[in-house]
Parts: C-alpha cells; sequence; structure tokens
C-alpha cells in the first residue's frame, strides 16, 4: 500500500478498507462507481503534497491529469463520448 512520508502506509491501509466497506452499500444502492486512487504507485512522492492529507498544485495536476484520462478511458469503453476540455 503506497504511502509517502509524511503518511505511513498501514493506518491509511486499515482506515482505507474500513472506510470502502462503509462506502460499498450507498454505491451499490445507486449504481455508482468509486474510482480509487489510493494504491497508485505515482504519488509516493511527498514533494506532491502539501501536508499529509492534501495535493499540493504539482501534485493536483498530475493527479487531475490522471482523472481526466481514466474518465475519458470509461468514456470511450462505453461508447461515451469524450469529456469536453481545453487540451
Amino acid at each position: 500500500f503506497p504511502s509517502h512520508d509524511m503518511y505511513p502506509a498501514l493506518p491509511l491501509a486499515r482506515q482505507h478498507a474500513d472506510f470502502l466497506r462503509y462506502l460499498e452499500p450507498v454505491l451499490s444502492k445507486h449504481n455508482c462507481r468509486y474510482l480509487d486512487f489510493t494504491e497508485n504507485a505515482e504519488f509516493t512522492d511527498f514533494r506532491l503534497f502539501s501536508d499529509a492529507n492534501h495535493l499540493n498544485f504539482i501534485g493536483a495536476e498530475k493527479f487531475n491529469r490522471m482523472l481526466i484520462q481514466t474518465l475519458d478511458n470509461d468514456a470511450q469503453t462505453h461508447g461515451v463520448a469524450h469529456l469536453n476540455r481545453e487540451k
């Protein structure tokens, strides 16, 4: 379970598993997909974070690119038009 120097992985993994158990019934009830980037190894560098829980500007830009790519891939997979955004 990836972490960065400001936030150790073990407690985070346990809390995240509890959170997912809580969230699953809500997702199922409303037929929603949960995009979980928690284990993304690209976000283990503490220089991407302002503090233990928040990305800084560079980290947010990197996350946004990854999120947009994920949503675009989903749109292609499910035959939905691409997201309308500036490139």
